[in-house]
């Protein structure tokens, strides 16, 4: 968990001005997007639906994306364990 935020906390201080972590895409519509992943999220032992893979590969184009997805508010809410999702 320490290196996961040691991580996310790097790429998102190497963040562009003008842009946010996702691009300009705002951070819930990223989380939103993610929304096949989330039994994933929270299982380590769940199946990952094809769905989840597509998304997954998309967002992980801009780790600095992912990283601001895992800490956002919204993850919070559904309670994603970034533990276990980064594993996804």
């Amino acid at each position: 968990a320490v290196l996961l935020m040691a991580l996310c906390s790097s790429f998102m201080l190497q963040t562009a001005y003008g842009a946010g972590e996702c691009g300009k895409t705002p951070i819930n519509t990223v989380a939103l997007s993610l929304s096949p992943c989330i039994g994933a999220a929270n299982n380590a032992k769940a199946s990952v639906p094809p769905a989840c893979c597509t998304q997954v590969k998309k967002v992980l184009k801009m780790p600095s994306c992912m990283c601001a997805v895992f800490l956002s508010p919204i993850a919070k809410q559904a309670r994603i364990n970034p533990a276990v999702a980064i594993s996804i």
